[in-house]
């Protein structure tokens, strides 16, 4: 396949390939006849591999040194397989503190969802007023939407 088939498979553009190539990540890209690229299956393999460590933070310093042990051949498994525990524990620990971040984050959305626009007891004096205008039945099941919603909230136990 050529390297526009190869694109629209992989999500790698031909100048990042081409720049991949040249700092050794990608070495094993068979030519044609006329000096073209032809990928193979592995090319996409590899790709995809690639894509996966980029998308996890590996910095490409390390996606190179990889690549090189890798192209060493088995007896650098070990050192690849070192190379990957060690980004799994930098990937665990960021993970780690993400959802550190997000549990933050959540607890501001919580405390704006209590905080922000009317108070309980302004929403429910506002339904009891509306008793006289929209009707009794109507004011009840205000009511009850009003204690269903506080309690998805949090705002009173169910």
């Amino acid at each position: 396949m050529n390297i526009k088939e190869f694109y629209k498979i992989s999500g790698i553009s031909a100048h990042t390939l081409r720049y991949y190539e040249k700092i050794g990540i990608f070495q094993e890209i068979n030519r044609n006849g006329s000096g073209h690229r032809n990928f193979s299956e592995n090319n996409i393999l590899w790709a995809e591999f690639i894509n996966g460590l980029k998308e996890t933070g590996m910095p490409l310093e390390q996606i190179k040194r990889y690549a090189v042990l890798r192209k060493q051949g088995e007896h650098t498994a070990d050192a690849r397989m070192k190379l990957l525990i060690n980004h799994a524990a930098a990937l665990k620990k960021k993970i780690s503190d993400e959802k550190q971040h997000l549990n933050k984050i959540n607890e501001k959305i919580k405390y704006y969802e209590k905080n922000v626009g009317c108070k309980p007891e302004e929403i429910v004096e506002t339904i009891i007023q509306m008793a006289a205008y929209a009707g009794f039945p109507a004011a009840l099941n205000a009511m009850f939407v009003a204690k269903e919603v506080f309690q998805e909230r949090n705002i009173i136990e169910a």
